[in-house]
């Protein structure tokens, strides 16, 4: 038996890197953007079971443990968010991994370390909480002893000094997550954390919420545990303030409906459903940041049915509590120092990039860091203008670009400073600059400095370097011939555990400049975020929507109702951990004049929504004419025609699945259109990050590459793509002669990979190209398979 095929020749170029590295095209394009003063991670949900439920005690109080500090207070300035996040939550949980006292100096991480380095150096802003945890999740955090406050150095102070800066390296969160408090369910899951760290502890831990300020409180009745104790039974409006959980008591009790009983099966909220929300039973325990003498101490209670109540109309923001997973016993193992010199830091941002190749003069990949982004104001480096203020030493942690060390070992590092400096006011400098790898005692010290700092252009100081490339390794089969009713369990090795893999798909993008087109559709202006539902399903990464969200600020959301971050200003952090579309996403002010507003033309064909709109950025003022149009079978395009924003007002356009992991830009400050297109995987095919892949109902004719990844505990990656088949197919890969890729101006190679599934005989194979760049193919040749594996021909065609 013969079969002919037939090969439509079509090559897609995927690129996913780690949440912490960024290509160099990213960095480039998005060097001019404003300042961040707020910024969130996206928070997954966390792992963590609830345990055994029969062995819930009724009652967990930790402040009563000597992780936790004493009562702290932020005084006048707006830093809740790192009072509750760093100082409470980071504190604690970090002493628990340490088995030290949250009572000694010794131990204390001042949440002032990063309010200070997220600001403008005036304390006139809040900041995110999520902005600060995500510097110990990606930088480390210092003790009191390397960043001691004293009344002249709040609110500006920057730690100087590698070998402080080493040791924060150390101190690090390994990742936080978000129990959703809205149901019974949720709340038993934070209980069991609050216990014993759900059964990994002898002790318990604590968590995170933003709510409005706790000024509504009540006191608990003679019948209630605790009586007389304040408690809060409705939160009040937005989320304004951070603050932290210590503790639950189930005896907590508070008459809602003043019927002189303590229920918990009435529907006292009136909304036809008996849960949670209608207890008139439990309470959270909560330590705030006002000092000891407010409240009971620093304390009070939040009722199970406030937590789990609707934001904002008495309930949490986002229904979310959030835990803190730490790394033990960290320890860097390639690091960056560096000496700068400026007498104005806000007009810098500056990072360290790599490249493979050493004879490059810009980096490949870049560490993406949240701090060190156009902030700390007008001031001198440490934020001072006393004498050598304006002299810098700081580290970073390059041990997650280990993964990414070329086989030979040998690659170049760069430190990357830009300076945006339009008032030519900053003499800067590049001092030193110097890789060290700590496996190896190894020091490599650029003789490219010193190097100064020219304005409003980006200055690159580089090193060679040496080192041996490290990281985990995914132990997978390259093809499984499925069957849909097995499970395919990955594995990995060299790293160190625990190991995290998911999907590694991401969009492919092309450019082109088009004319705009005229505006068509009904106005469905509004202020407010605008439910749209489609007239056709619109697959949009690992799933399918019929209803999204569209934004007044350029951009289409998917999934559950959006809530803005507390204190979030930064369009980029935004962007990668919402699942949305974005056409231009921006910290801009905008206003509609007569005749602007929102269109939406929807046709089962293809949804097109358009932004009419002015902005308002620095005093300056631009026109937004911007389109996102939809199509069922998953493509995007992205159109901009307003006007060009002036520097520093860069906008963020692109897809986002939300995870911090896959989101792929489009780049329309270059080019003015941008069509997108995902290869999705089969529906039905699923990995989990254990490493499980697993199948459910999937359809006859599957023929599709499946790209995993991995990540440690360090932070170091590999990436795989394994191919899946349950019938016969066939398909092309191409590369260059010597690389894995096509090279431009190069002759390219294709390898065919025939899948014969469960067939056994003959294949005629014949290959058809209608591209003019592609000739000199093989005639049709015969090949006798054996069912299941797949046969390899390389280099079959140029």
């Amino acid at each position: 038996m013969k079969k002919n095929i037939i090969l439509s020749l079509l090559v897609i170029c995927t690129f996913s890197l780690s949440a912490q590295i960024i290509s160099w095209d990213e960095f480039y394009n998005f060097r001019n953007q404003s300042a961040i003063w707020g910024g969130a991670d996206f928070i997954p949900n966390s792992p963590y079971g609830h345990g055994d439920k029969k062995g819930l005690p009724a009652k967990v109080d930790n402040s009563e443990n000597i992780f936790l500090p004493p009562v702290l207070n932020q005084g006048n300035t707006p830093s809740c968010q790192q009072y509750s996040g760093v100082g409470y939550a980071l504190n604690y949980e970090m002493n628990h991994i340490n088995g030290t006292s949250g009572y000694d100096s010794l131990n204390y991480m001042p949440p002032e370390f990063t309010y200070q380095l997220l600001l403008d150096g005036y304390a006139w802003n809040g900041i995110s909480m999520f902005s600060s945890l995500n510097i110990a999740k990606y930088i480390g955090h210092p003790f009191w002893p390397d960043f001691m406050l004293y009344g002249d150095t709040l609110h500006r102070k920057w730690m100087s000094g590698y070998d402080k800066w080493y040791r924060a390296m150390h101190n690090r969160i390994h990742e936080f997550y978000r129990f959703d408090i809205s149901t019974t369910e949720g709340q038993e899951k934070l209980k069991h954390w609050l216990w014993n760290h759900n059964g990994t502890s002898q002790y318990g831990g604590v968590a995170l919420f933003n709510a409005n300020s706790p000024w509504n409180r009540y006191f608990l009745p003679p019948e209630s545990d605790e009586a007389g104790k304040n408690v809060v039974i409705s939160w009040a409006g937005n989320a304004t303030h951070g603050m932290t959980i210590v503790g639950y008591n189930d005896s907590i009790c508070y008459d809602y409906n003043d019927d002189g009983l303590y229920t918990t099966d009435i529907d006292i909220n009136d909304d036809g459903i008996i849960d949670i929300r209608d207890s008139e039973y439990g309470a959270f325990k909560v330590v705030n940041s006002y000092g000891i003498d407010w409240a009971d101490s620093g304390y009070f209670y939040s009722m199970y049915a406030a937590m789990a109540s609707e934001y904002p109309y008495g309930g949490v923001w986002n229904h979310e509590a959030v835990i803190l997973d730490m790394k033990e016993n960290y320890t860097p193992l390639l690091t960056a120092r560096y000496k700068i010199k400026s007498t104005h830091r806000g007009t810098l941002k500056y990072t360290v990039g790599f490249a493979t190749d050493p004879n490059m003069n810009h980096p490949e990949y870049v560490l993406d860091l949240p701090v060190f982004r156009y902030q700390g104001g007008p001031f001198p480096m440490q934020g001072y203008s006393y004498e050598g203020d304006d002299v810098f030493e700081g580290g970073f942690d390059l041990t997650p670009f280990l993964s990414w060390l070329p086989d030979s070992g040998t690659g170049k590092f760069f430190l990357i400073i830009n300076s945006v400096d339009n008032a030519f006011d900053n003499n800067g400098e590049i001092l030193e600059f110097e890789i060290i790898d700590y496996r190896n005692n190894l020091n490599f010290i650029s003789d490219e400095t010193p190097l100064p700092i020219v304005h409003n252009r980006m200055n690159i100081a580089g090193v060679e370097v040496s080192a041996e490339a490290q990281g985990p390794e995914i132990i997978a089969d390259d093809h499984y011939t499925i069957s849909g009713k097995e499970e395919i369990q990955l594995q990995a090795e060299d790293g160190t555990p625990p190991y995290t893999f998911c999907l590694n798909t991401s969009y492919s993008v092309n450019y082109s400049d088009k004319d705009f087109p005229e505006i068509s559709g009904d106005e469905i202006t509004d202020p407010n975020h605008i439910p749209v539902e489609l007239p056709f399903d619109f697959p949009f990464y690992d799933s399918l929507y019929r209803n999204i969200t569209v934004s007044p600020a350029g951009h289409i959301m998917f999934g559950e109702k959006y809530h803005p971050w507390p204190y979030c200003v930064n369009p980029d952090q935004a962007f990668r951990h919402a699942r949305m579309l974005s056409v231009f996403m921006a910290p801009w002010y905008l206003y509609n004049q007569q005749g602007d507003g929102i269109y939406a033309d929807i046709s089962d064909q293809k949804a097109t929504f358009f932004w009419v709109s002015k902005a308002e950025y620095s005093e300056l003022n631009f026109d937004i004419l911007a389109s996102i149009t939809l199509f069922p079978d998953g493509k995007v395009e992205l159109q901009y025609g307003g006007d060009k924003p002036p520097v520093g007002a860069s906008f963020v356009a692109g897809v986002s699945a939300g995870d911090n992991n896959r989101f792929t830009y489009a780049f329309l400050e270059n080019h003015n259109f941008a069509s997108l297109y995902y290869e999705n995987v089969p529906q039905g095919i699923s990995v989990g990050s254990d490493g499980l892949i697993s199948f459910s109902d999937i359809s006859d004719g599957i023929i599709c590459n499946l790209p995993v990844k991995v990540g440690d505990m360090n932070g170091l990656t590999d990436e795989k793509t394994i191919s899946l088949s349950n019938s016969f197919g066939a398909k092309v890969k191409f590369h260059s002669e010597n690389a894995d890729y096509i090279i431009a101006g190069e002759p390219a190679f294709g390898d065919l990979i025939i899948y014969p599934g469960s067939f056994t005989g003959d294949i005629n194979t014949t290959i058809n190209s209608s591209s003019e760049y592609i000739y000199d193919l093989t005639p049709g040749d015969i090949f006798s398979v054996e069912g299941n594996q797949p046969i390899i021909l390389e280099n079959y065609f140029s």
